[in-house]
């Protein structure tokens, strides 16, 4: 992190303040002992669907309407105690840390009704369990989305916006959601960034890969983000990894690393890699499934793909997904993933990394006010291409996921 972020951060993490109708708190969610930043904790209201999830560096900033002051926030990530603590003692308080206490057991066996589970049979229960543990029935997510460029680990260009998304339930296909978009903001050199590093044309023949693959900026970027989702869509042919209703059948070794837990239930933390390394040394996946344990559901899915070159390894895909409890279902947390990729230009080689996630804030679930056909945006249509009147103050009350630099004030 930059001098100067550590600067602004240390002035500000942690400090509660009230505005006009709305409390905001400011923090860090550090792993106890360590000190080290949690990332992707979820920061919200206990009991209800509110929250907003902290940065790679374990930092928030959560914005609460005034009513809910007297409610109680729930610290949680999966492998720590949850913490929970009352609004209304933050808000007389300044406090510099979060700490979560970590909690894992090494098991060497699951021995269930005296059988032993092996780690493929977990997943297979698990993928056989997807319709029984998350909503069948139409439910809308509520969050904050960004796409960005960084290029030699520096940001050069960023979109954000709120969306809402009207999904039709798991017994329906993921490409059947209505998505509606409350605002947009992009960074000034957004649309040059891509243009230049990226390709909008499979045709392009001025640009060069020379490691990872394309990445085409076609369609709607949110709509093909969500179709990055292997849980959401298990029974479609998901990028780098295939169909996940199969993927305890895939080319890979299994192994149960250790347990955990959430909230007071167990979870099961499976590793995956390459199941025969020398076979398959071009082109290796490796990551871990958490599967809590005593309803199969899937909480956390994480996903590397590797590819061998001549100067070594490259990663070339990462994906990480989380869901979360809310009224007896599971619903997403957040999903992101990114592409590395190696571009010749026509006049430089770059290293470039594209990144798109998607933060929920809100779950609307079981009854909501339907979004209408002509508020929808088209599957089709880039996000760029769409032009929103700025709504004054919108963004200074909404939730997002602080940026490590941001690019837009």
């Amino acid at each position: 992190m930059k001098r100067a972020l550590v600067i602004f951060f240390a002035g500000f993490l942690s400090c509660v303040s009230v505005h006009a109708q709305q409390i905001i708190l400011k923090g860090q969610v550090r792993e106890s002992g360590s000190g080290k930043g949690i990332p992707f904790a979820h920061v919200g209201i206990c009991k209800k669907a509110i929250g907003t999830v902290t940065n790679e560096n374990g930092e928030f900033v959560l914005k609460l309407d005034a009513f809910l002051g007297k409610d109680t926030l729930c610290i949680s990530s999966i492998g720590y105690e949850t913490s929970l603590l009352a609004i209304s003692g933050i808000r007389k308080n300044v406090f510099t840390n979060f700490d979560l206490k970590p909690h894992s057991t090494v098991l060497t066996e699951i021995v269930v009704s005296g059988e032993k589970i092996t780690a493929k049979r977990i997943i297979e229960k698990a993928v056989n369990h997807i319709r029984d543990n998350y909503p069948v029935q139409p439910f809308i997510l509520d969050g904050y989305y960004r796409d960005y460029l960084k290029k030699d680990n520096e940001y050069i260009s960023l979109l954000e916006a709120a969306v809402s998304e009207q999904d039709p339930g798991f017994k329906k296909p993921g490409s059947k959601a209505k998505v509606k978009i409350e605002q947009i903001r992009i960074s000034p050199d957004y649309e040059k960034n891509f243009a230049k590093y990226c390709s909008k044309d499979p045709g392009d023949t001025v640009k060069q890969i020379m490691a990872g693959f394309s990445p085409f900026v076609r369609g709607n970027e949110f709509t093909r983000m969500k179709g990055n989702d292997p849980i959401r869509n298990y029974n479609d042919d998901i990028p780098m990894i295939g169909e996940f209703n199969r993927f305890y059948d895939k080319n890979l070794k299994f192994d149960i690393s250790y347990k955990t837990e959430m909230e007071g239930r167990d979870i099961y933390v499976i590793k995956f890699g390459p199941s025969d390394p020398d076979r398959y040394q071009y082109v290796q996946a490796f990551g871990e499934i958490y599967v809590r344990a005593d309803d199969y559901a899937i909480l956390k899915f994480s996903f590397n793909y590797f590819i061998s070159l001549l100067d070594g390894k490259k990663k070339i895909y990462q994906l990480n997904i989380e869901y979360r409890d809310f009224a007896g279902r599971m619903f997403l947390n957040y999903i992101s993933y990114v592409n590395y990729f190696k571009i010749y230009t026509g006049d430089e080689i770059a290293d470039l990394q594209q990144y798109r996630e998607f933060f929920v804030n809100d779950i609307r679930y079981p009854d909501f006010k339907s979004i209408h056909d002509n508020e929808c945006i088209d599957p089709s249509t880039p996000l760029s291409e769409y032009k929103f009147k700025s709504k004054p103050g919108f963004w200074d009350q909404y939730n997002i996921v602080l940026q490590e630099k941001p690019l837009i004030n």
